[in-house]
């Protein structure tokens, strides 16, 4: 089982691709759309509910863009009290907000969602088109 930690538009894609890949059952998906004030009870009641999950922190922004600079020290230190790890999947840091290319684009996407769902990226090659 596993929790993806998400906030903004990217959840679509994470649906979307969890049912095409019938992944429902094996994927849970919780929408952090506040992160300040950081809603530390409600994340922390999900992970309680899911004790055996993998929890990951997902975005389609790069790592030194988006939520995951402010929301990974909140993380860390709410899940340090239950002695349970955070991992990370999106894409990697980079100077500009967009590659440029669409191909590339998708090529990242492609990984991340792989990444976040925990799955090849060759079982993605239906649902994105690049």
């Amino acid at each position: 089982m596993v929790i993806l930690y998400i906030s903004g538009k990217v959840y679509y894609d994470l649906v979307s691709a969890r049912k095409h890949l019938n992944l429902d059952s094996r994927v849970a998906i919780c929408r952090v759309e506040q992160i300040s004030p950081f809603p530390y009870d409600l994340i922390e009641k999900e992970c309680l509910k899911y004790d055996k999950a993998e929890l990951i922190w997902s975005q389609e922004e790069h790592k030194n863009m988006g939520a995951w600079g402010f929301v990974h020290p909140r993380l860390k230190t709410l899940l340090a009290k239950q002695e349970r790890l955070l991992k990370y999947a999106g894409r990697k840091p980079s100077a500009s907000p967009a590659t440029g290319n669409k191909y590339t684009h998708y090529v990242e996407l492609k990984s991340f969602i792989a990444d976040a769902l925990n799955v090849r990226k060759a079982d993605l090659d239906a649902f994105i088109c690049g």
